[in-house]
């Protein structure tokens, strides 16, 4: 990342100039197993090192970090019938302190480089089970994830910390109807995200929708012509910094498209988007009354060719 800094809109002299850079190297192992023909086990493990450094003419956010991180993971899989799969999965989590979080570069004083964060680390467990045949598809996943370390802004001390915890569980319903040329597609995710410890244990974490519909369909038409629509709810959520849960939320918002496809010979396709048709603004970040715009209405036409 580099960072520019100038003194007056027309940007002709410069105040400020640094740069960020991180860089991940990750091996990792992965093994898979089938046990009598209907059960499979499956592992894996992935070690990363990652090291991030800061460099500034002022020395402001001079500073270099390293994270270690080491995950796993194991799954068990059993297949009662052809059309049937049950599965249960385990595995560590983590997430990186993302640039913003461990380094301060906005100016006005505040610049600085956070060499003692962490990374975000957790448990999460899920459930699957699963039914697909010719027509129908189905499938249905509860999940839970526990997170400690998670990186949060200490109006104290006036900067992020490692203190928080949370917990999400909640569950993934898919389901899928293929009839001839005509596909229908529905969805719905479900999380309830609660804070873990601290002052505002048992609220809501902030950010985070409890509900999601999605809805699709598309159809085949002659020529290699494909016609399709699709539309997604999410619902309402507290801004980001209201943990104890006393502001209005942010109302839902529902996105709606549809997409026109062609497919020809020589493997060339081509296609015709247009998004957000409702011209629905609603933002899916607030932070302390701080709206990040959203766009209108879109269209997009592109081309593909695969050989």
């Amino acid at each position: 990342l580099s960072i520019e800094r100038f003194a007056t809109e027309d940007r002709d002299t410069t105040t400020f100039e640094a740069g960020l850079t991180r860089n991940v190297y990750a091996p990792w192992i992965r093994l898979k197993a089938s046990v009598r023909d209907r059960i499979i086990i499956e592992a894996g493990a992935r070690y990363e090192y990652a090291a991030l450094e800061g460099d500034s003419e002022d020395g402001a956010i001079d500073g270099r970090d390293v994270h270690v991180p080491i995950v796993a993971d194991a799954g068990l899989s059993y297949l009662p019938a052809e059309t049937i799969k049950l599965s249960a999965r385990y595995g560590r989590t983590f997430r990186y302190p993302a640039l913003d979080e461990q380094v301060v570069y906005s100016g006005y004083g505040s610049d600085t480089f956070y060499d003692d964060l962490d990374p975000e680390r957790g448990h999460s467990m899920v459930l699957g089970a699963s039914y697909d045949n010719d027509m129908i598809t189905a499938s249905a996943a509860p999940f839970v994830i526990w997170m400690a370390d998670e990186i949060v802004f200490d109006s104290a001390e006036f900067r992020n910390l490692n203190t928080g915890e949370t917990i999400r569980y909640g569950a993934t319903l898919d389901a899928s109807y293929r009839y001839a040329v005509l596909t229908l597609g529905a969805g719905y995710d479900y999380v309830r995200a609660e804070l873990a410890a601290g002052e505002h244990e048992g609220n809501i974490v902030p950010l985070v929708p409890a509900h999601s519909v999605t809805g699709e369909v598309r159809a085949e038409l002659p020529l290699g012509f494909s016609v399709g629509s699709d539309a997604r709810f999410t619902s309402s959520f507290y801004e980001g910094g209201d943990e104890a849960n006393d502001l209005d939320m942010i109302p839902g918002r529902t996105e709606w498209g549809a997409r026109l496809e062609w497919s020809g010979d020589f493997g060339l396709s081509t296609y015709l988007a247009a998004r957000n048709l409702l011209d629905d603004r609603t933002p899916t970040r607030v932070y302390y009354g701080g709206w990040y715009p959203m766009p209108g209405r879109t269209y997009e036409i592109g081309a593909r060719w695969e050989y």
